[in-house]
């Protein structure tokens, strides 16, 4: 499964909610990036890794996701959730590599915001002075696109966590 969205509309605390109800390993490209770069991944601010995550779309194509998934099933058993794809190219890869069920998470702006600020207090050096300054990377002002090819598409503005994850949780197998 590839979740995907823009920054603060939920997919972490849904892979999360999917790796408990499930049984589901859930790799994060926060995970990748960071130990592409040899760091721990609370070490690294939102501007290192939209920096890295676009350095390696250019050098890989996308496929640096899929490659680690492909690494990761063969040591682990059950579904597998990416957190998260940012471009059709990762998807791509994901899906040429298996049956990839790819769900969009939005939010409205303002909600986006708010999230936004509350992560902004607690990791001021990590982020982005505000969510337009997230959103003038390329690769983060076009993730809305990925709504188009998701199998579900849905609003965390207008749901809590739960309610969510069991939404996904009844369109798997």
């Amino acid at each position: 499964m590839a979740i995907s969205g823009p920054v603060c509309a939920g997919k972490t605390t849904l892979g999360r909610g999917l790796g408990s109800a499930c049984g589901a390993q859930v790799l994060t490209t926060r995970m990748l990036i960071a130990n592409h770069l040899g760091r721990r991944p609370e070490e690294l601010s939102r501007a290192e890794l939209q920096a890295a995550g676009d350095r390696l779309d250019r050098e890989r194509g996308g496929a640096w996701v899929a490659e680690k998934v492909a690494a990761m099933r063969s040591q682990v058993h059950g579904p597998v959730v990416v957190d998260a794809i940012r471009n059709y190219a990762q998807l791509e890869a994901l899906c040429g590599l298996a049956a990839t069920f790819h769900v969009h998470l939005r939010a409205d702006t303002k909600i986006l915001t708010a999230r936004y600020e509350e992560r902004i207090s607690l990791s001021p050096t990590l982020e982005f002075p505000n969510l337009a300054d997230l959103r003038a990377n390329p690769t983060e002002a076009a993730v809305e696109e990925l709504a188009v090819q998701a199998n579900l598409v849905l609003d965390t503005g207008r749901s809590v966590p739960a309610a969510t994850r069991d939404a996904v949780l009844l369109h798997l197998p």
